[in-house]
């Protein structure tokens, strides 16, 4: 649901909902240097919330989709 509605609003998005750790999958993504990372797991789930990890700005925890999809069009409008 978050893929699609992130692709709906122009961004960007892949679902790694591999086998590895989440650990592993956290690593990945910041070798190839990902402007965010995304994690949702249960807590995020029943909440309605996500957790992104960014590459400039620090970890954002408890923040909703809308807000966050706000933020990120803002920032690709402005290319910051």
């Amino acid at each position: 649901e978050i893929v699609d509605r992130m692709k709906q609003a122009g961004v960007r998005a892949e679902l790694d909902a591999g086998n590895d750790s989440l650990g592993k999958r956290i690593r990945e993504g910041k070798k190839q240097k990902l402007p965010y990372l995304l994690v949702v797991g249960d807590a995020e789930m029943s909440a309605r919330t996500v957790t992104a990890e960014s590459r400039d700005h620090g970890k954002l925890e408890g923040v909703s989709l809308d807000e966050f999809l706000a933020r990120l069009t803002k920032e690709i409008a402005e290319r910051t």
